[in-house]
């Protein structure tokens, strides 16, 4: 019972992260980020390379992971948002341009898993079943899927018999909620982002930078995902490619839970699809013996997100101010 709750725990800090950033970027867009999840193989990566590649300390990647996440979220930004953004995109097309971050980087992550694998000899990363994703009977034409995977819970330290990701993965969640929240509601930068989201140019007459504004968002979402991405194989088995596409339906679920509203929103909704995906089929699974229930664990995300479609009132979005 302990271990599934502390699964449950941090499972709902490392989506909160996620969410923290998911947030941010809509309310300054209006258009959900499908590639928020993609940052997370890189923390992963540079988790798994210096405890097992070097032999450090995980969390010595945290840094590395913050410095990488919050260049290529700038990056994401500059090269392909702005530019629609100064010409007027929609909403739409910002959604679609985010989408297109997911498949390039989830492609890149493939490759460098793949990397790692042949430069390591197996010993970093190992590949799981090979599936044919496409068979035109020809073979020199036939192409093989595979899933890289591994686990660093025994590179991980303990202090009093508990797992230090458990209190690591709390602060960081608690810290960004009260932090962010601190900043939208209190500080300048708060105003100006929401001035920015409602009417970006008015926001230039009075003297603000609203481009400089979505840069600082599109950094703190990118920092976010690379932390989530780096604690999450210390207690999880991690697929650098398959489980930013996996957190996507969880993500998406919190954010519509949440109304991508205030911080604290973030947190409380994050830990609620942690309960229902984590703690409900695990409480199946060990008392009970429902062996099946595995199976439809993925489908817990997607029955949240189509009950809040489907609402007489729509979206909840604006409900948590």
């Amino acid at each position: 019972m302990i271990p599934l709750l502390t699964a449950v725990v941090i499972y709902g800090c490392l989506l909160t992260l996620l969410n923290l950033g998911f947030t941010l970027i809509y309310r300054v867009h209006d258009a959900p980020n499908f590639g928020q999840t993609a940052l997370m193989g890189f923390g992963m990566l540079i988790t798994l390379v210096l405890s097992k590649g070097f032999g450090f300390s995980p969390y010595l990647g945290f840094p590395l992971a913050l410095l990488l996440g919050g260049g290529l979220g700038c990056l994401l930004y500059l090269s392909s948002i702005r530019p629609l953004v100064k010409r007027g995109a929609s909403a739409l097309r910002l959604s679609i341009a985010m989408l297109a971050h997911q498949i390039v980087l989830l492609g890149l992550l493939g490759i460098l898993s793949w990397w790692l694998w042949k430069t390591s000899h197996g010993l970093l990363l190992y590949p799981g079943l090979a599936h044919r994703i496409w068979d035109t009977r020809i073979t020199s034409l036939q192409s093989v899927f595979y899933d890289y995977r591994f686990c660093l819970k025994e590179v991980d330290h303990e202090i009093c018999g508990v797992a230090l990701v458990f209190p690591v993965a709390l602060l960081l969640a608690l810290g960004s909620t009260i932090l962010l929240d601190w900043m939208f509601r209190r500080s300048d930068v708060g105003i100006a982002l929401r001035a920015a989201s409602e009417n970006p140019e008015l926001v230039m007459v009075v003297g603000l930078n609203p481009y400089r504004l979505q840069v600082l968002v599109w950094t703190l979402a990118g920092c976010l995902s690379t932390i989530a991405g780096a604690l999450y194989p210390l207690w999880f088995c991690s697929s650098p490619t398959l489980t930013p596409l996996r957190f996507m339906n969880s993500l998406l679920a919190a954010g519509l839970l949440s109304g991508f509203g205030p911080p604290l929103s973030a947190l409380i909704t994050s830990f609620t699809v942690s309960v229902l995906e984590l703690l409900i089929p695990g409480l199946l699974f060990h008392p009970l013996g429902v062996s099946w229930i595995g199976e439809y664990v993925p489908l817990i995300p997607i029955f949240i997100i189509a009950v809040i479609l489907l609402r007489p009132r729509g979206l909840p979005v604006g409900e948590g101010g």
